[in-house]
């Protein structure tokens, strides 16, 4: 297994020689960008739905006890879901720093870090 591929110098130069080595064999690659060889079989996977999130935040915030969370509501959770771009360890980020600063200054720097530029 490979993770984060995008992170690595020269990647294509590495999956090539992976190739060579492996033949036929496989090798599990991920990578938040498409970087792999057409011989790839790849698959795309995206964000939970907005309804999804809603649920998965409910969840989280009943298992951290998040009070700030727990008391946010659907326009909240929904505001998380777009700055995470529906995935689920950034939300879970978001709610963790909620346990500590008001939502509005949590999604405010992830606004500022450019965090949907990535």
């Amino acid at each position: 297994m490979l993770d984060n591929l995008e992170t690595v110098p020269e990647r294509d130069a590495l999956i090539g020689a992976l190739l060579q080595i492996l033949g036929w064999g496989k090798i599990l690659v991920t990578s938040r960008y498409s970087v792999l060889p057409s011989r790839a079989f790849t698959l795309e996977l995206e964000g939970l739905s907005p309804q999804d999130a809603v649920t998965f935040l409910t969840w989280t915030a009943q298992r951290q006890n998040n009070k700030n969370l727990l008391s946010a509501g659907l326009d909240v959770m929904a505001r998380i879901h777009d700055a995470a771009g529906g995935a689920p360890l950034a939300m879970q980020l978001i709610s963790g720093q909620m346990e500590y600063q008001p939502v509005e200054q949590v999604l405010r720097l992830i606004r500022e870090a450019g965090f949907n530029d990535l």
